[in-house]
């Protein structure tokens, strides 16, 4: 990667768009993570088996297991054109060179754009039946004799490659951060293959894990199915911990005054920090909660406990002590409501 600012984190840090009537804080777009994520809703969608990883700043790679097929593709989002994907920059590299360099050991090499950006390179190409994505595959059209073919020719003969290897694919949004991101939401809910049930709040978090994968920040180095669906349960069981929690504060003000729910609610910060510490006090002593159990009467009872066994220079000494531990009790009711789930999935 680049030292400086990569356009994925200058991206992230900088963006941002209304949706709904509120701001999502998308922080951000870039094509090719917009169209790694695509990828992924593809082969989720397809009950693929998949490996997908984010090489470099415009590069993906993708095993298919199921299909037995690989590809290794660059995302481009600037117009583009026969001559230009040919040009030579001052490295002496086009873009076409750099993606044929390493195509051994690949089934296809791909070409990925915006909806609207290359309908001149498509002009050079032709539809080939190849299942690649959803919509219209392309290769290029090496049939006319001219000097950019001459030029194509002469690249695909150096590195011993031919010009069916070579897919063009556009992507089916534009480059623009909102088009793209509303375009995903709507594609992993629709109903036609497998809907993946995701929302928006996902969504930041793949482009995010996408962002630290680019740019080398996280032990794994790739998205898999295996790890897609761990991420997502995570996502779930966030999402189960939260209803879970707003039902026993729905409780709790029904047994205490809403004073005290909140100051109990303020205190989760304080137990979380110290959690050791404060568990230390009630070690033993605070009964495991079941899913037979009332939690009305479970609170009272293990605030009943709490309540007898603190010492009393402890109460005067460590300022709300005693609502610090309704956070595990709190903590007991979650674990055993989270497995209850699970066991029922």
């Amino acid at each position: 990667m680049n030292t400086a600012i990569s356009k994925l984190e200058n991206d992230l840090i900088n963006n941002s768009f209304q949706e709904d009537g509120g701001t999502y804080a998308i922080k951000g777009f870039n094509f090719q993570a917009f169209s790694g994520i695509y990828i992924i809703f593809y082969l989720e969608k397809n009950n693929c088996k998949y490996k997908v990883t984010f090489e470099k700043e415009d590069d993906i790679s993708i095993i298919n297991y199921t299909t037995n097929k690989n590809y290794k593709i660059q995302a481009k989002s600037k117009s583009l054109t026969l001559s230009s994907i040919l040009k030579k920059d001052k490295y002496n590299n086009s873009i076409l060179e750099k993606l044929v360099q390493n195509h051994n050991g690949y089934n296809f090499i791909s070409l990925i754009f915006p909806e609207e950006t290359s309908k001149a390179l498509l002009k050079s190409s032709k539809i080939i039946n190849e299942s690649f994505l959803e919509g219209d595959t392309f290769i290029l059209d090496v049939s006319e004799s001219n000097k950019d073919i001459d030029n194509l020719a002469n690249i695909l003969c150096k590195y011993n490659c031919t010009s069916d290897k070579i897919l063009l694919k556009k992507m089916p949004f534009i480059d623009k951060a909102e088009n793209a991101f509303r375009f995903l939401l709507g594609y992993a809910k629709e109903d036609f293959t497998k809907n993946l049930n995701i929302n928006a709040g996902d969504l930041y978090k793949l482009l995010g894990m996408i962002y630290c994968i680019s740019e080398k920040k996280f032990i794994f180095s790739e998205i898999t199915n295996d790890l897609f669906s761990k991420f997502f349960r995570s996502i779930e069981i966030l999402d189960e911990e939260k209803e879970i929690l707003d039902s026993i504060f729905d409780d709790i003000k029904e047994i205490e005054s809403n004073f005290i729910a909140n100051r109990i609610k303020r205190l989760k910060g304080c137990y979380h920090s110290n959690k050791e510490y404060y568990n230390n006090f009630i070690k033993g002593i605070i009964p495991k909660f079941t899913k037979n159990t009332n939690f009305k009467n479970y609170y009272e009872e293990c605030k009943k406990i709490i309540k007898e066994n603190l010492d009393k220079d402890i109460l005067s000494k460590i300022e709300n002590i005693e609502y610090i531990l309704i956070w595990k009790v709190i903590e007991n009711v979650i674990e055993e409501e989270l497995k209850s789930n699970e066991s029922s999935i």
